[in-house]
């Protein structure tokens, strides 16, 4: 319709937000692909009618979707150069070296945190924290004490660096952040079971075994309840021995998610009064951890893409 108005070959706002819009559905329904042709084809649009050379906020806006569509299919390095390139354009808008403004995200906090989960994901942890901490520079404690997904991202980076007890507080900071909020999840939830599990093996890295065998138990109590099916399963498991037997199995058969489920429910069978020199729970304890190292990339991709990444996009529909 709008081309019938402006013309097939017209380069309009108007054309560019509406290819925009359709990628920002494309996105929201797991079709990256698609999206990532849309929000390309939205920024080339928008370009050619504002001028190549001038910095737009819009046009920041959704060069952060083309970054995200590139991080939604995996390639982290176009995604971190898309990252970047929205990064510079929006340090030249003025209004954007401002604090967060009538609801209306701050682009250059925007482009720091998926320049950082890019740099996570890519195994980069220095340069990912550096990123963060820009972040924490720029909000005021109000607003970072309800900011989980970047408290767990600086968490992880700590991890990826062998700071287990740095790791600790910002993985506490952000549980509270989610209480903070008010967040009817914060019981049960998988993000508040992963970073339990995380805090747990940051314990076990420290020497403290009984702590990490209580987050274990309460990281177990969640995925219980997230995942009742499989309780009948687990009571068909009545000895240990088979518990974890079925955890070196499928460790060893590279199925690091179904290893990860049986070696949290045999450290959940484990008695309170464990000894920290307990050879089997020191076994599955140190397994579990390996199979933490093969998922914690995946799995705070996916809490990105949850938490942070898609309501940029959506945003987008505010443009009119």
């Amino acid at each position: 319709m709008l081309q019938d108005i402006y013309g097939k070959e017209a380069s309009h706002p108007d054309i560019a937000y509406c290819l925009s819009n359709i990628g920002s559905c494309h996105f929201s329904e797991g079709n990256f692909t698609k999206a990532l042709g849309h929000f390309k084809q939205s920024v080339k649009t928008l370009r050619s009618s504002l001028g190549r050379e001038l910095a737009h906020r819009n046009v920041v806006l959704i060069i952060g979707g083309v970054g995200s569509a590139y991080f939604a299919l995996g390639n982290y390095l176009k995604a971190l150069e898309e990252a970047e390139k929205s990064l510079k354009m929006s340090k030249e808008l003025p209004e954007e070296i401002e604090e967060e403004e009538s609801g209306r995200p701050n682009l250059i906090s925007s482009s720091l945190r998926l320049a950082g989960i890019c740099c996570l994901s890519m195994g980069r942890a220095s340069k990912a924290l550096k990123y963060f901490e820009q972040v924490l520079e720029q909000k005021d404690s109000l607003l970072l004490c309800t900011d989980s997904p970047l408290l767990r991202g600086v968490a992880a980076g700590h991890v990826a660096l062998g700071s287990p007890a740095k790791a600790l507080e910002y993985y506490a900071q952000s549980l509270e952040a989610r209480r903070n909020l008010g967040d009817p999840t914060t019981r049960a939830h998988p993000d508040i079971a992963d970073t339990l599990l995380e805090m747990a093996l940051c314990h076990q890295q420290l020497g403290r075994t009984h702590e990490a065998l209580a987050l274990l138990r309460r990281c177990m109590a969640i995925r219980r309840k997230l995942l009742r099916p499989r309780c009948e399963e687990e009571d068909s498991l009545s000895s240990d021995r088979a518990v974890i037997n079925a955890a070196n199995s499928f460790f060893v058969l590279g199925n690091f998610r179904e290893a990860s489920w049986y070696f949290l429910m045999y450290l959940d069978r484990q008695e309170e009064a464990a000894s920290d020199g307990d050879e089997d729970v020191n076994h599955a304890l140190d397994r579990l951890k390996k199979c933490s190292d093969q998922l914690r990339w995946e799995d705070m991709a996916r809490f990105f893409l949850k938490k942070m990444i898609i309501p940029k996009i959506t945003l987008m529909f505010h443009f009119y």
